[in-house]
């Protein structure tokens, strides 16, 4: 009794440990579902054969492509998430893409969307099955009028491309088998296209996509189902009852592999509804960082790009500086021409006739409009009498032509000769010789420039008279020349106090307009800001208040206490006046420089005449 009591133990013992061994595969087979796989493992621990696992799962099949084509899927079941991904075939061509629980359903509608791209074309495929047996392929990126198979084991069907590529089938009904059995559809192209050279010995390239879900899945037959070991001879082993051991593997199927399955489910199902959540929380996090951002901008955004009143007034100051500029070169080429003309005896000159004729008419404007009796001791008294019958008791001092005697305007007296008066202490000249109005400012320039350079003009020369005193023509044409160097200088100062031009819109303002409501921050009445810079203020008068008078307006200091970018935009703009003004200093320095020339030159004519004349000898 006893021995049989230990036999008893033993093989009680010997039941527990293959029990406890069954458990641990049954535990590991559990886990591995909580993993996500829908498959025992076939390399049981126990031995092979053991259990008859259903092969590998694969949901769709790619043969004789090209080594290393691109696939891109997306298997859309009728319920879940799609299936998608990226892959790409081997050495051989080929590709599974691998079954998941999502796509097990039985009887319902299931969608295939595969690209595949072998750096010759890319070839796109949707298949749709219904519920009902209805099968639908749609397709592009084919050869042209390519002949595609479709097959199963129901039948087989050709269809062509079009001359685009695309093709379809809607009538392949009778392809599609019985459900709940694992059959494929299979699409087999051509290839016939000459570049099929690339990847020799491949007729077709076939794409195979299982269409009824449920076979050789977690139901399927022979799944789960015991298998003995080949040797159950004597004595006979507790496994090789195989009612006993089919009843063990479904009581562990039942109550450990199910319940860890509906664990696992649940556990993610559980931390799913937490995702939420948390992608509240990061949703929650981005926006008030966006928010922050956007706000942050927007803040730099007012502090450099909201211009300042001072950058208003640069912009609007020298908004009229150009056309005045372009007009004082306009200005100083017509004294330039007008005394070059004196000169030379030009036609419709005062000196075209005679120089007589020219002294006549210079005495006569001296008379009327700038001689003073009282100078030279009132000696002057018969000189400025208008009518210059010597007797000046019919003749009054001020009065108009011909019964005055002088200047009926005290303001022009000596204007012909005071260059101080005349050009340097106005800011802005009556001057426009563009126009046919002659002004007074227009007058006294001239007058000064004849008296300057030119007061005795040379007397006409015939051409008869030419022949013997070609030497003496020139030298008198070189002293012209000097003459224009040197009344060059005067002529470009009168250019640039010439007034502006009229504005060409009467509807913008000129820059002119702001500058004089600043000179009414100085406490200048209109009258007086008239007086000093005209009523067009000349490019002289502009670049002043632009270069000095600004600064001088307590308002630009107080207007620095500003944000930095237009501290910045300021000192550019002051920058560009500054190179402006350097500019016009250079224009001067090259007068300067044409003047001295001339002069050195002038100097150096009587030791080159003697030289000259040594030579000669």
């Amino acid at each position: 009794m006893l021995k049989n009591r230990q036999k008893m133990d033993f093989s009680f013992r010997k039941f527990r440990f293959i029990y406890a061994g069954f458990a641990a595969v049954f535990v590991l087979a559990a886990m591995t579902f909580s993993a996500g796989t829908w498959f025992l493992p076939s390399d049981s621990s126990l031995g092979g054969g053991m259990f008859k696992n259903a092969r590998p799962g694969v949901q769709a099949n790619f043969s004789g492509f090209k080594a290393g084509t691109d696939v891109s899927y997306r298997i859309v079941p009728p319920e879940g998430t799609p299936v998608k991904g990226d892959a790409s075939t081997d050495e051989t061509g080929s590709l599974n893409i691998p079954a998941t629980p999502l796509l097990q359903s039985k009887d319902k509608t299931l969608a295939y969307n595969v690209t595949v791209d072998d750096g010759r074309r890319i070839l796109d495929v949707l298949l749709n099955f219904d519920d009902k047996g209805g099968v639908s392929i749609h397709g592009r990126g084919a050869e042209p009028f390519e002949k595609i198979k479709i097959s199963s084991k129901a039948g087989q069907l050709d269809i062509y491309s079009d001359w685009a590529g695309i093709f379809e089938g809607t009538d392949l009904e009778a392809l599609r088998g019985v459900h709940g059995q694992e059959q494929a559809l299979q699409l087999a192209f051509n290839n016939v296209n000459s570049a099929n050279d690339a990847w020799p010995g491949k007729g077709e390239s076939v794409i195979s996509v299982i269409y009824a879900p449920g076979g050789g899945m977690l139901n399927g037959a022979g799944l789960n189902v015991f298998d003995p070991f080949p040797y159950c001879g004597s004595p006979p082993l507790s496994i090789c009852d195989i009612p006993a051991m089919q009843s063990q593997i479904a009581n562990l199927i039942e109550n450990l592999i199910y319940p860890m399955l509906h664990m696992s489910e649940q556990l993610s199902t559980a931390i799913a509804q937490q995702t939420p959540l948390i992608g509240k929380l990061i949703d929650a996090k981005d926006q008030l960082e966006a928010q922050r951002k956007e706000q942050e901008l927007k803040a730099v955004a007012v502090k450099d790009y909201h211009p300042s009143e001072q950058m208003c007034k640069f912009g609007s100051f020298i908004r009229s500086l150009p056309s005045a500029k372009a007009k004082a070169e306009s200005d100083t080429l017509s004294v330039s021409d007008a005394l070059m003309e004196r000169y030379t005896n030009a036609l419709s000159t005062s000196t075209a006739q005679n120089v007589d004729n020219d002294i006549k008419n210079r005495l006569k404007q001296f008379r009327e409009i700038y001689c003073d009796p009282a100078d030279n001791n009132n000696g002057l008294l018969g000189l400025c009498e208008h009518d210059q019958d010597d007797n000046p008791g019919n003749s009054t001092r001020g009065a108009a032509a011909p019964s005055g005697i002088g200047a009926s305007n005290r303001a022009r007296i000596n204007k012909d000769i005071d260059f101080l008066r005349t050009v340097e202490s106005s800011y802005t000249l009556d001057v426009d010789f563009a126009d046919n109005v002659l002004t007074a400012d227009e007058q006294d320039v001239m007058a000064l420039a004849r008296n300057l350079y030119w007061p005795d003009p040379y007397k006409i020369i015939l051409q008869e008279g030419m022949k013997d005193k070609q030497a003496t023509y020139l030298k008198a044409r070189r002293i012209m020349a000097l003459k224009n160097v040197a009344h060059n200088s005067f002529a470009t100062l009168v250019g640039l106090k010439a007034k502006a031009p009229i504005p060409a819109s009467p509807t913008v303002q000129p820059g002119w307009s702001y500058m004089k409501t600043m000179m009414r921050d100085f406490g200048m009445t209109d009258v007086d800001i008239e007086t000093m810079v005209g009523d067009r203020p000349s490019y002289f008068a502009q670049m002043d208040m632009l270069s000095k008078r600004i600064f001088q307006n307590p308002d630009f200091y107080t207007n620095l206490y500003d944000k930095p970018a237009n501290i910045s935009r300021i000192k550019t703009s002051m920058d560009a006046i500054k190179i402006m003004q350097m500019r016009d200093h250079y224009e001067a320095a090259l007068r300067r420089e044409m003047l001295l020339s001339a002069l050195i030159e002038e100097r150096l004519v009587a030791d080159a005449e003697k030289i000259q004349g040594q030579m000669n000898e």
